[in-house]
């Protein structure tokens, strides 16, 4: 038996059958379910009804028992229609347990949870339309704010963003930004896998990017030169994106991107219930020590067995 949807031989017939198989066939609606198609037949739909759309493309499916759309033109999800995509509500209603999506571009402190010690304090500065953590000039003082509740995925890609603006000496100093990144009241732990950022007096003025695996080896939290000023004159836009088996890659703002490639969050393993975004400010001299927080971001992938 011939299958007329074979390519063109030196040899083949010109038939009816193989045109048509061959051709984007023009049809209204109603004349498409009295088409007989061959797998991989093309449809242009002129009308809308029968359960066909007016002016889509439709294509056979290999099996020769159903047809599935072209796609490709600019669409808004706006409306029920193959034409816009479907519904956009429908898009979130279906990745409601899969897409871990925190979005905080008017951050105010009530949003994360806080933690400060020695006299540091979260406030909303209405002045700069930040939340400011200070750590006052109380030596050990901190202030931090975490995102804390449903559990992230390390094995799918994830991007975490920050615009800030760090003010204060960069000595005497943390400062940290980052997926799993230790509050300011503790020291470096390869406890939990993480990626970030962080300045402190070892790194003369830069951020540094950080990551580590999770298997409790402290020097599997290794550091790597961010070239990105720790205490720029303006807020900044701090990106950290997780390419799974390949790197950690910061970019601040437009510059080009740098990728740390050593001690990769495992991908067997989640963040913390109690810690997926960590972000802070200490001083550990006298002098005080600010992080003017304009934005905050992360998005990924839900592995959680309490979010279905």
């Amino acid at each position: 038996m011939v299958n007329v949807g074979d390519t063109w031989l030196s040899s083949s017939n010109a038939s009816v059958a193989k045109m048509n198989a061959k051709s984007i066939n023009i049809l209204d609606s109603a004349d498409v379910g009295g088409y007989s198609a061959a797998p991989g037949a093309m449809v242009s739909v002129l009308s809308s009804g029968s359960g066909f759309e007016q002016d889509t493309v439709i294509v056979r499916n290999a099996a020769g028992t159903n047809w599935y759309y072209l796609s490709g033109e600019k669409h808004y999800h706006d409306a029920d229609t193959r034409k816009s995509g479907g519904l956009y509500s429908d898009i979130r209603r279906y990745n409601l347990a899969n897409a871990y999506i925190c979005n905080r571009m008017n951050p105010t402190v009530e949003q994360f949870a806080r933690e400060t010690s020695s006299n540091g304090t979260c406030t909303n500065d209405l002045t700069t339309g930040a939340a400011l953590l200070d750590s006052s000039t109380t030596a050990n003082g901190t202030a931090s704010m975490r995102v804390t509740g449903v559990i992230m995925d390390y094995a799918k890609y994830s991007i975490c963003q920050l615009k800030a603006k760090y003010v204060g000496a960069t000595t005497a100093n943390f400062a940290r930004f980052g997926v799993d990144m230790e509050p300011l009241s503790q020291t470096n732990q390869n406890t939990n896998p993480k990626f970030g950022i962080e300045g402190c007096a070892a790194t003369s003025g830069s951020w540094y990017i950080v990551s580590a695996n999770g298997d409790a080896i402290v020097g599997h939290r290794t550091q790597q030169d961010g070239n990105a000023s720790l205490a720029p004159a303006n807020p900044v836009s701090y990106k950290l994106q997780n390419i799974i088996g390949s790197a950690v890659r910061f970019t601040e703002s437009i510059e080009s991107y740098i990728d740390k490639t050593d001690y990769l969050p495992d991908v067997t393993k989640t963040t913390s219930a109690n810690n997926v975004v960590q972000l802070g400010v200490k001083t550990t001299d006298t002098a005080r020590k600010q992080l003017f927080v304009y934005g905050v971001a992360l998005y990924g992938s839900v592995k959680d067995n309490g979010w279905v």
